[in-house]
C-alpha cells in the first residue's frame, strides 16, 4: 500500500465524518426552531422569533385584550413571567383576521374660548355665590 492511497482513504473517511456532523447540526437546528404545540415560551423569546410579524406594542395590546379577543387560553402568567403557547397563539391571531382600518379621524369638537379657563369662570367661589346672605 502506498502513502497516497492511505491519505486518500483517510480524507474520504474525514469527509464522511464531516457530512454526518453537518446533518446532525441541521437536525439540531430544526429541532430548536420547531417548538412543540404544548411548549410555552416567554414573551421576550416570542418577540425574537416573530419580530417581522409583531412589534412589542402590538403584542402587548393583544395580550392586554386577551380576554376579549379569545387569546386567553394560550397565555399564562405563573408569577411574574408571561408565557405564550406559540403555535396555538399564532393560529388564533390568524383566525382573528385583519383589523378594520379607521378612515379619517373624527373631527375635534370645538370648545368655546372660555371653557375651562379660570379667567372666564368664577372657579370654586361660583357655588358659594348663591348662598350669600343679602
Amino acid at each position: 500500500m502506498d502513502i497516497g492511497e492511505l491519505l486518500d482513504a483517510r480524507f474520504r473517511e474525514q469527509a464522511q465524518q464531516i457530512e454526518r456532523l453537518r446533518r446532525e447540526l441541521e437536525e439540531m437546528k430544526k429541532g430548536r426552531e420547531e417548538v412543540p404545540a404544548e411548549e410555552w415560551i416567554t414573551k421576550r423569546s416570542f418577540l425574537k422569533r416573530h419580530a417581522e410579524r409583531f412589534t412589542e406594542g402590538s403584542l402587548d395590546w393583544l395580550l392586554f385584550q386577551r380576554e376579549d379577543n379569545g387569546l386567553a387560553p394560550f397565555v399564562r402568567k405563573p408569577g411574574r413571567v408571561l408565557l405564550i403557547q406559540e403555535r396555538r397563539f399564532l393560529e388564533a391571531v390568524l383566525a382573528l383576521g385583519p383589523t378594520p382600518r379607521a378612515g379619517a379621524p373624527a373631527p375635534r369638537r370645538r370648545r368655546s374660548r372660555g371653557a375651562g379657563h379660570a379667567k372666564h369662570n368664577d372657579g370654586p367661589w361660583k357655588r358659594f355665590a348663591s348662598r350669600q346672605e343679602p
